[in-house]
């Protein structure tokens, strides 16, 4: 069961506490008009300062939220240090992604491959088969002839688990 806040409860925040010493300055006697006045312009900038920074603290709330963090408990160095290391995690895989798109472009067929084994390859306008290179030539082409293009296999994608 949840314990109920005591009627005496005053929260220390920053806004609260502004708000009480305004109430406890309204609340003293013989006010002038100009001091009256005086404190209402002042609450209501700090009204106007709750608002903004409600906006701010929301914001912050959905950056926390993105990056894997507990809204209410992350610090501000807690959501740097995750939107820092988000960035790098995106580089590693933009880099990775890139390193495997170059690794699997269509190559000239006159290009030798690196090694042996089954390619991807075109041999005429439209028409895509699979070759073996020996490490010399193409297996299967008429006198020795390359392929128009060839491509390594693209690796089979990663058993998942669900």
């Amino acid at each position: 069961m949840t314990e109920k806040p005591t009627v005496n409860h005053k929260c220390q925040c920053a806004a609260c506490r502004a708000s009480r010493a305004l109430s406890t300055l309204r609340a003293l006697p013989a006010l002038t008009d100009s001091t009256t006045e005086a404190l209402d312009t002042i609450d209501e900038a700090l009204s106007v300062l709750i608002d903004d920074g409600a906006a701010g603290w929301a914001a912050m709330g959905d950056v926390a939220y993105a990056v894997g963090l507990d809204w209410p408990t992350a610090t501000r160095r807690d959501i740097l240090d995750a939107i820092r290391a988000s960035s790098r995690r995106l580089a590693e895989l933009a880099a990775a992604l890139a390193a495997a798109l170059a690794a699997q472009r269509w190559r000239l067929g006159t290009e030798i491959p690196d090694a042996t084994g089954w390619y991807q390859t075109i041999e005429a306008v439209d028409c895509y088969s699979h070759a073996a290179f020996d490490g010399a030539v193409w297996q299967g082409y008429p006198d020795n002839n390359n392929p128009m293009f060839w491509r390594p296999i693209p690796p089979l994608p990663a058993e998942t688990t669900q």
